[in-house]
């Protein structure tokens, strides 16, 4: 069995770490701090009321973060990010040294690579075999070129695509992708929605199982 699992939003908590930099660079503690399971939707500017701050300056606080921050230093951001799921580590680490699994991400900045392997090691997982999607590549070709049938990933953006070749998607359920497993899920045979890592281990074990 082999499979990919992404990092964040599945592993390692990217919401909360991402809203406590915008309150950091906005420096005035008007913008709440936000987790995976307070998210509603996708979209960064929508996770805040526009009574909290104006959405111009809004827009400008999320260039400056991306831009000026992630992109140019963005292992300050990677390695403070905290597990979703610290007690399912050790499970993800077993399923990684008994079957190939290739940790896959869109992180961006220098150094990712070398943070997303010190951040999955310090947290438990040996030697971690990671994947980082270069800009204009899909994760989609990566996996069948790799021979990879399923992969845990919880973006409701990037699962038509990797639907659409045939990668079986095992997507633990956040209120950012709840309307598109409720869409999609009747009509999807290979989008399996779970609930939390341990879940979305063991179904990737019987995903592989049955095929």
């Amino acid at each position: 069995m082999i499979f990919a699992c992404d990092v964040d939003g599945v592993i390692a908590n990217f919401t909360e770490g991402f809203s406590r930099l915008l309150n950091k660079l906005d420096g005035k503690d008007r913008l709440p701090i936000v987790k995976d399971n307070q998210a509603e939707t996708w979209e960064w500017r929508d996770w805040y009321a526009l009574d909290e701050i104006p959405r111009d300056e809004l827009d400008r606080l999320l260039e400056d973060a991306w831009e000026k921050n992630i992109k140019k230093h963005g292992n300050s951001l990677w390695s403070s990010l905290k597990p979703l799921f610290p007690d399912t580590m050790e499970m993800l680490n077993k399923a990684a040294r008994e079957h190939p699994v290739i940790f896959m991400t869109r992180r961006d900045g220098p150094g990712a690579w070398q943070e997303t392997s010190s951040w999955l090691r310090r947290y438990g997982v040996d030697n971690p075999m990671i994947y980082v999607i270069k800009p204009g590549e899909e994760k989609g070709n990566v996996c069948r070129k790799m021979g990879i049938k399923t992969i845990i990933d919880d973006s409701p953006r990037y699962a038509p695509e990797l639907l659409k070749k045939g990668i079986s998607v095992v997507m633990p359920w956040w209120g950012y992708n709840e309307e598109y497993i409720d869409e999609n899920y009747s009509k999807e045979p290979r989008l399996f929605p779970t609930v939390g890592l341990k879940q979305s281990l063991k179904k990737c074990r019987d995903i592989e199982e049955n095929n």
